[in-house]
């Protein structure tokens, strides 16, 4: 019931008692289905959940929630080298999607009508985007004479992309960039550091450095207050960004600290409300975090081949989306009042008073 880590179906003496542990990791899979986007490594749901856009690190495309019918897909050029950071990526409310087309050029996307809104000139690639598309940090890669044909990454710009107006050249190269939710701020990945900018004059205003960072990823709370970082030691970390633009060292802005991962490289997927977090890690389930407490709330889906779990929040429901073996996507429940009524649903009888306490945890009139 509320407030309680079980629920009891059956009976003391009845052969069809279960009993449903509420905590990790066993939550309710509601359903599933097949989709028809092979080998999903990162999703986010669309709009109000009826869809969502996934990709497989050279692909994207959009597929439908409930039957996994493919909407639109978009095949990357597979002639040239695609760098890990130049793998797809989605905005927050999962309507526009970034990665390269059939050429191998860097684009923007809408996952409703498969518009393109934006193109990276030649050589430069997008490490990241606000989230309604309209500014965007590029980097130029610039051609290596390594036997695989590598790239490394160039100069970073902040660019418009209504026009392609360039605001700022940043100062170091840039690996992976977010937006704060009101666009005034990015924070940009370098190596081993952290940098915050302003993006309306390109000014470093803060950074993060003391830490492991490299391969991490980094999250913006909707309020703009916190800056969640997933580092390559499995790590969460969570900033108050106004002690960061103080001055502080990172020691004394960070609020949280939650070990979540024990391989990595660790992915921080999405976030719900402010408050929950899905992160992804190597050969490990998808899981959800409470970032008020750091309890671990749940662990979803099973890795395949040893890759990551795709998994992404509905937009609007306690609900969750989450790769649960290959092609195959699973729907779970955040809801514990849900999770209750699936436990009734199961019930061979009522149970007594004693069931209740020992059961519950609470008396049976508690309802």
């Amino acid at each position: 019931m509320p407030g309680t880590d079980w629920v009891a179906s059956g009976g003391l003496n009845d052969e069809q008692t279960v009993i449903f542990d509420l905590g990790p990791p066993l939550l309710a899979e509601l359903g599933t289905f097949p989709s028809a986007f092979p080998d999903v490594r990162l999703m986010r749901a669309v709009g109000d959940g009826n869809r969502l856009a996934v990709t497989d690190g050279l692909s994207t495309g959009v597929i439908d929630a409930e039957t996994g019918d493919l909407i639109d897909g978009r095949e990357a050029g597979l002639d040239r080298p695609h760098l890990y950071i130049s793998r797809a990526e989605t905005s927050p409310d999962g309507l526009y999607t970034t990665g390269l087309d059939r050429l191998g050029k860097s684009k923007i996307w809408s996952n409703i009508d498969g518009s393109e809104l934006f193109a990276a000139n030649d050589g430069w690639q997008i490490r990241g985007f606000s989230d309604d598309a309209t500014l965007a940090v590029l980097v130029e890669l610039v051609a290596t004479q390594e036997p695989d044909n590598r790239a490394e990454a160039g100069s970073t710009r902040l660019v418009r992309t209504l026009d392609g107006m360039v605001i700022a050249e940043l100062e170091i190269v840039e690996w992976e960039a977010a937006f704060s939710s009101d666009d005034r701020y990015v924070a940009t990945v370098a190596g081993e550091n952290i940098q915050i900018w302003d993006t309306s004059t390109g000014a470093k205003l803060g950074s993060i450095k003391e830490y492991d960072l490299l391969g991490g990823s980094i999250l913006w709370t909707p309020d703009g207050s916190r800056l969640i970082v997933g580092g390559f030691d499995g790590i969460i970390r969570v900033f108050d960004v106004g002690r960061l633009l103080s001055g502080v060292s990172d020691l004394e802005a960070m609020v949280t600290r939650i070990p979540a991962h024990d391989t990595s490289p660790m992915v921080l997927a999405d976030l719900k409300d402010g408050s929950l977090l899905l992160t992804q890690s190597r050969e490990e389930p998808a899981k959800v975090w409470d970032l008020e407490t750091g309890a671990l709330l749940g662990e979803f889906g099973t890795p395949v081949d040893g890759d990551f779990v795709a998994a992404a929040f509905h937009p609007t429901e306690r609900r969750l989306y989450a790769e649960v073996g290959a092609d195959l996507i699973g729907i779970f429940t955040l809801d514990p009042e849900e999770l209750i009524e699936i436990a009734r649903s199961r019930l061979s009888r009522e149970l007594i008073e004693e069931e209740c306490q020992l059961y519950l945890r609470r008396s049976c009139e508690g309802g």
